[in-house]
């Protein structure tokens, strides 16, 4: 049995992404006229959120190869799972350009190229994964070129997620979401005022 956990650089990503947050919401906040207690109250809310996120990847997330089969656990507890013998192909990706920032990609392909489960390693256990990586053998594919995000989808099509085959829509959807946090900051500030 092979269990991969979650990592620490995968919760140090979530827990920047919710400094950010705080920060975007502390000058949102400072520039509508709000200082001291009534700045740092929503501040601390958000990155308690995000620390009980982090803390829930550690827990919740991981991978688990026993027999046959391979069930993967969400950071929400549920889980889902497939054959090791529906795997057609593992594709390791090593330095994908995605257009923001390089980065690694796993993806488990059945037989018609759909992915089974896409990865991030960084995300996760390196020496588990790499573990449950080498288990694959002939199936594995390593790109270890560096390779645009384009030419992976042209190679295999579904090997990567939404943000990665649509960079700027995906980049769209974070601003969407820091403008979303930045209104619930003034919302919250206006009803303390209230």
């Amino acid at each position: 049995m092979i269990t991969v956990r979650a990592s620490l650089s995968g919760q140090a990503t979530i827990l920047g992404s919710g400094f950010g947050l705080a920060v975007s919401g502390l000058i949102s906040g400072f520039f509508r006229g709000h200082t001291g207690a009534q700045l740092f109250i929503p501040s601390l809310i958000v990155l308690a959120v995000m620390v009980l996120v982090a803390l829930a990847f550690r827990v919740n997330s991981r991978i688990t190869a026993e027999g046959d089969r391979i069930t993967v656990r969400t950071l929400i507890g549920t889980s889902h799972g497939f054959a090791i013998d529906d795997v057609a192909e593992l594709v390791d990706a090593r330095h994908v350009e995605t257009g923001f920032s390089p980065t690694a990609r796993l993806a488990f392909l059945d037989a018609e190229g759909f992915a089974l489960l896409r990865l991030r390693p960084r995300f996760w256990d390196s020496d588990a994964l790499r573990a449950l990586t080498s288990s694959f053998g002939e199936k594995r594919t390593v790109l270890p070129e560096v390779i645009t995000a384009r030419d992976l989808l042209e190679r295999y099509p579904f090997a990567v997620g939404f943000r990665t085959r649509r960079p700027f829509l995906g980049f769209g959807l974070v601003l969407v979401a820091v403008f979303a946090v930045v209104l619930g900051y003034v919302w919250f500030l206006d009803v303390l005022e209230a």
